[in-house]
Parts: structure tokens; sequence; C-alpha cells
């Protein structure tokens, strides 16, 4: 369901949500993991958050690079299409 809805977005709504759900599992699967309730620990918090914004590095560079790949397959898919265009008028 979730596919379907990200499907009327525009990219740029998709990209952030990506970016967003990472980050909530991320939360939710500490959130699981810790029984202990209310603490002291703020080195796990400073720690928690310097995690987060590795996470968010990551998800930044990992789109920049699926950006270039679809530039790449859009250019290539383009020159494909005149080929094809060439060809078929070779043909006739």
């Amino acid at each position: 369901m979730l596919k379907t809805l990200q499907e009327d977005e525009d990219t740029e709504d998709i990209e952030d949500d990506s970016s967003m759900n990472a980050f909530t599992a991320y939360i939710t699967e500490i959130d699981l993991g810790d029984d202990s309730g209310c603490s002291d620990e703020d080195g796990d918090e400073d720690l928690t958050l310097e995690e987060l914004r590795m996470l968010r590095k990551e998800d930044t560079e990992a789109r920049a690079i699926q950006k270039e790949r679809i530039q790449d397959l859009m250019e290539e898919n383009e020159r494909l299409m005149s080929v094809i265009s060439s060809l078929k008028l070779k043909l006739k």
C-alpha cells in the first residue's frame, strides 16, 4: 500500500519519505530494544544522534548515485530509441 501512495507523490516527496523511513526504522529499533525506561545516559543519546546523521549522509549519497545512474540510463535509452528509429526508416 505504501508503494501505491508513493507513486502518486512527486520525486522529492518520495526521496524525503525514503530517508525518513530509514530514520523511523532506526528509532523504532532503538525504542523497542530499550526496556530500561528513562535513564540519564547522555552519551547514548549523542551516539544515537550521530548514528542518525550517518544514516542521513549514507541515504543522501545513495540517492545521488541513484540519480546519476538514472540519468545515465535515460540518456542511453534516448540513444537506443534514436538508433531504433533510424533502423526502422532504413527498413521502409
